[in-house]
Formats: structure tokens, C-alpha cells, sequence
């Protein structure tokens, strides 16, 4: 465990036990001794300039991208051992622990439903980028590193005006996301799904390219799911959200599904025969980056379930198939490709088909009318 390796490694830190043993108010040890300062590797705190190249170049790489803000903002930066991300945290968040613990979490979640895919082509794991995981405290602290970012790489200047606005962000060059502790203006706040969701985003990215939006965000919220069957995640929603909101997906998903699919073959009362109306794929790609929209997101969620309760090697080779089908399309695209370039539906729903056969669509909305969705204890059945 973690917390054990941590305390048993006291003497090598150099700091005396009790200024590492005494646990914060809540009962969670501390992530580093104090006053530490470095990167947390396999359980030992290590100055910047000391970082073993026996970590990898891409999380090498990862930790100098990170060092000004830890050196500047007194951060200490804790890289995953696989070298999947590195989490940028204060030393003295009470919680830093706990974080850490929880990105590792989703790590192995994401790791054992979207494993690296078998095809020739597809990159070596240990040649794929290390993500980055900025835990911020407020508004602030966010706008002082977008400062930072901005000063690095200019042509994110016009981006970051509109970052500002927003409670955290997330970049994919570099592979960065910032998740935000409190924002001032939420009355419910929830920072670890908040986490949660962005780094399985940021994973999908890292491991298998630019995706259909509704893929990664539907990803993002399964990862939620599996905390406590809520979501509390809903990018660029305007309208407030209701505390029951949280835990309704499920059920709500499951209900539309059991309505659309209900048995064809039965006679309506005018005589015709009622037909199946499966989740379309047209109605998942209303599921968009930038923009809300209620329905497709719950959708989004709903198919995305039943496509991580398939055989993890084939969803990581589906994956591998529609970055390859994307790639193709942008060659195919009159300069200059949109960064949000989306494969069309239809063209979606054929790759799908070549792993999960063309009833794919039928079949996953019978899995969800079957309320094979585990649904939340905090709304009704």
C-alpha cells in the first residue's frame, strides 16, 4: 500500500518521523514529508535535477514541463510508476494523498477496460506522452498558471482567455489537465469525479488519438460512475443542476432504452406492428465538445457503458481503428483540418460494426433496457 511504502521509507527521505507520521485532521498521512520538495518517485522525494532517466523520456519530460510551476507555486509533483501521469499538488493539501491514490484508481480502471491495442501500427506504450494532473486551489492560482502555460507557448494566448472563465481546463499538447478544488461561484462542487472524468479523457487521448467526442466524454463520465454512481460532471451546462440529477442517469437512460426497444411484433392499437428504435449513432454525435446538450450526453453515457462491458481487447482495437479512420479523413481534408474534425456518424457506426457486429447499436440498447447500468441508491427505482 501507498501510505505503508511512504512511512517505511522514512530514513531514506532524510526527515525525522515525526514530522511525516503526524496525520491530518481527517486521518489521511501526508503524501510527502514536510518541507519536501521534488518529484515523488516509487516512494522517494527526489530533487528535479536527481530524476533517473529510468523513469522514461516521456515522463522525463512531463516533470520538466512541470518544474517552474512546482518551484514557483511550492508544489510537489508525483509521478504514477507506470509513467501514465505525473499529479501536480500542494504538499500541504491534506487531501494529497488521497488524490494521488484516486488518479491511480482510474489509471488501473482505464488500464483494464482500454488496454493497449494489438495492431502493428498502434505506438508503444513507452513511447506515448505522460500525462499532466494540476491540482489548482482557486481562481487564482489557475490564472497564475495559465500565465505560466501562456508564457511557454504564446499561440495559447487567445485559448486561455476563455480557460480563465472556466472551472479548470485541459489541453492535449501538452496532455495537461487543471482540476479546480472549489470554485467560487458552484454551489456543489465534486473535485475527485471532477478528476476523475478529466484524466479518462486525457487517457483515451494519450493512449488512442483524437476520438468521437461522444466516445471520450461518455468515457469520462463512466469513470464518475464508478465511484458512486453519479455524475457531476456537465461540461458548458448553463441551467442549474439539481442535487437528484446526480445519481438519474442511470435510470433514465434505461427507462428511454426500455421505451425504444420494447418487442417488435406486438400490434399497436391501430393494428401496425411497433418497431424497435434503437439509440441511433446520428443521435450520439449530437453529444459535442463546447457545447451542451442533455440528451446526447445521456446517451453518450449510456453506450459507452455497454461498450467498456465488452471484451477490453476488442474496445482497444476498435478505438486504434477510428483513430486510424480519423487520421484518414484529415488526410482527405482540405487544409487547414479543423481541430475538431469528427468522423460522420455513419461512418462511426461502420467501424463499430467491424468489432461488434452490425447489430451493434440494437445491442447496446438492449444491454441498457436491461438496467445492466448499475443505478445510483440516490434516486428511486
Amino acid at each position: 500500500m501507498l501510505t505503508a511504502t511512504l512511512l517505511a521509507l522514512l530514513p531514506l527521505l532524510g526527515a525525522p518521523a515525526h514530522a511525516v507520521i503526524q496525520n491530518s485532521d481527517d486521518g489521511i498521512p501526508p503524501l510527502v514529508p514536510a518541507g519536501a520538495r521534488g518529484v515523488l518517485i516509487d516512494g522517494a522525494v527526489v530533487a528535479f535535477d536527481k530524476v533517473p532517466a529510468a523513469v522514461g523520456k516521456a515522463a522525463v519530460a512531463a516533470i520538466e514541463q512541470v518544474r517552474p510551476w512546482c518551484e514557483s507555486a511550492g508544489k510537489i509533483a508525483a509521478l504514477d510508476g507506470k509513467g501514465r501521469f505525473v499529479l501536480v499538488v500542494d504538499p500541504k493539501d491534506k487531501r494529497a494523498l488521497r488524490r494521488y491514490e484516486a488518479a491511480l484508481e482510474t489509471a488501473n480502471w482505464f488500464d483494464a477496460r482500454m488496454p493497449a491495442p494489438s495492431q502493428a501500427d498502434a505506438a508503444k506504450e513507452e513511447d506515448l506522452a505522460c500525462a499532466i494532473v494540476h491540482i489548482v486551489r482557486d481562481e487564482g492560482e489557475q490564472g497564475l498558471l495559465l500565465d505560466l502555460i501562456v508564457a511557454k507557448q504564446t499561440s495559447l494566448k487567445d485559448w486561455s482567455k476563455a480557460a480563465r472563465k472556466k472551472p479548470g481546463f485541459v489541453l492535449y499538447e501538452p496532455l495537461l489537465i487543471a482540476v479546480l478544488l472549489k470554485p467560487k461561484s458552484a454551489v456543489r462542487w465534486n473535485a475527485e469525479h471532477d478528476m476523475a472524468n478529466r484524466l479518462a479523457q486525457l487517457l483515451v487521448e494519450r493512449r488512442f488519438g483524437a476520438q468521437p467526442d461522444w466516445l471520450s466524454l461518455g468515457v469520462g463520465w463512466c469513470a464518475e460512475w464508478r465511484m458512486d454512481a453519479e455524475i457531476h460532471c456537465f461540461p458548458n451546462r448553463m441551467d442549474a443542476v439539481q442535487r437528484a440529477e446526480h445519481g438519474a442517469w442511470g435510470n433514465e437512460i434505461r427507462r428511454e432504452c426500455a421505451k425504444r426497444m420494447k418487442l417488435s411484433g406486438v400490434p399497436e392499437a391501430d393494428g401496425d406492428k411497433r418497431e424497435a428504435a434503437p439509440i441511433l449513432a446520428l443521435e450520439l454525435s449530437a453529444c459535442r465538445r463546447g457545447k451542451w446538450n442533455g440528451d446526447g450526453s445521456r446517451r453518450a453515457f449510456g453506450v459507452a457503458s455497454w461498450l467498456l462491458d465488452q471484451k477490453p481487447d476488442l474496445v482497444a482495437d476498435l478505438l486504434h481503428d477510428l483513430r486510424r479512420a480519423r487520421e484518414a479523413l484529415a488526410r482527405a481534408t482540405t487544409p487547414p483540418v479543423p481541430d475538431d474534425l469528427e468522423l460522420p456518424p455513419e461512418e462511426i457506426e461502420k467501424v463499430l460494426a467491424t468489432k461488434f457486429g452490425a447489430s451493434w447499436l440494437v445491442d447496446a440498447s438492449k444491454w441498457i433496457a436491461e438496467g445492466r447500468i448499475p443505478q445510483s441508491m440516490s434516486v428511486a427505482k
